[in-house]
């Protein structure tokens, strides 16, 4: 099990994650947490009790953006060329008179993207070195931010997260049809087994270092899912597969469940989603027509009931260049959706 490569997962927009299910839901099922800070927030940044806690017990990991600004005209591109798109000048309308604002540190934003805030006047620059952006375009640039950092991670494979899904969306807005790229979508409703809110982050930690070997073995079966999806190669062979894992899916939630319930942890089922290109992009037309959106996953040992999702997607065609699109699959972690700004395509 070792043999895999190690899993970290990026948070953003802020430095300090606010949801505490979240950081316990994903402490369980990556290797490393992470958070982006400037080098200059470091001490800061090490005394907030939960980094402290993570840190004890070598799952923290902090992503300095210094270097990657000096060097962020594929970064800036992207945003003004989102930020141009028909799609997100809609959204923009409808924010227009928002009075919430985005503050930015900017050692965080790339000289040329600066200059443009500047000149369209996107950002009032603040003492501290801090811009103070629309929330949208905040959203915008800390996500496709936290999307690079992640693919220029040379010691991990390194996962985007949030707990709010307009964040993560906006990292992938498509402008038109001509621009985007189909792939497969795959969504685990309502079955990733998670500690309950009042379930301390103590108690998960020493969990996880009590049942790792389980929790990877839970993670082993979603990666081998999502590999095999990927070279598929017709609605027959899709429908079989899609029986077969949620069968040693629903083994292993339960078994999950016991372990849970052993340690005196109340277990919720939250959700995962994964975003996969396909070895034969020409399929997707054909995929999907005739099977059913979702497959239920009857839990006997809990009380709830997941459904295993397949949709086909559009996303960007500038995220072909991204070589973890390419080569694997990319996943997020969300609890819910909470009130956002962008409705899926």
């Amino acid at each position: 099990m070792n043999a895999n490569p190690q899993r970290s997962i990026l948070y953003y927009p802020t430095i300090k994650i606010q949801n505490k299910t979240w950081l316990k839901q994903t402490v369980l099922y990556w290797d490393t947490v992470g958070t982006i800070v400037p080098h200059e927030a470091e001490r800061s940044a090490y005394r907030v009790r939960e980094f402290q806690e993570l840190q004890d017990h070598g799952l923290l990991r902090f992503y300095h953006p210094e270097e990657h600004v000096r060097e962020g005209e594929q970064l800036t591109q992207e945003f003004i060329r989102i930020r141009n798109s028909a799609r997100y000048q809609s959204l923009y309308r409808r924010q227009k008179d928002s009075p919430k604002k985005f503050d930015v540190y900017g050692g965080k934003i790339p000289p040329a993207l600066q200059r443009h805030f500047e000149e369209e006047h996107l950002a009032e620059k603040k003492e501290y070195d801090v811009f103070t952006l629309s929330k949208l375009d905040g959203l915008l640039f800390m996500s496709l931010l936290a999307k690079y950092l992640s693919d220029q991670d040379r010691h991990a494979f390194t996962t985007p997260g949030t707990d709010y899904k307009a964040y993560r969306d906006l990292a992938f807005l498509t402008g038109s049809r001509e621009e985007s790229i189909p792939i497969l979508a795959l969504t685990l409703e309502e079955i990733l087994p998670t500690p309950r809110a009042d379930v301390t982050l103590t108690q998960v930690l020493k969990f996880k270092e009590k049942r790792n070997y389980e929790l990877l073995h839970f993670r082993e079966i979603i990666d081998e899912i999502e590999s095999v999806l990927k070279n598929v190669t017709s609605n027959r062979e899709l429908q079989h597969l899609i029986t077969q894992y949620a069968e040693r899916i629903k083994t292993q939630v339960e078994l999950l469940d016991r372990l849970f319930k052993d340690n005196n942890m109340v277990a919720t089922y939250d959700t995962l989603e994964t975003f996969m290109s396909i070895a034969q992009p020409a399929l997707l037309s054909q995929l999907l027509v005739g099977i059913p959106n979702a497959t239920p996953l009857l839990l006997g040992a809990t009380a709830a009931n997941g459904v295993i999702k397949l949709r086909k997607q559009q996303i960007s065609a500038a995220n072909t260049k991204r070589q973890i699109l390419a080569t694997k699959s990319y996943s997020y972690l969300y609890l819910a959706t909470k009130e956002g700004i962008i409705d899926r395509p």
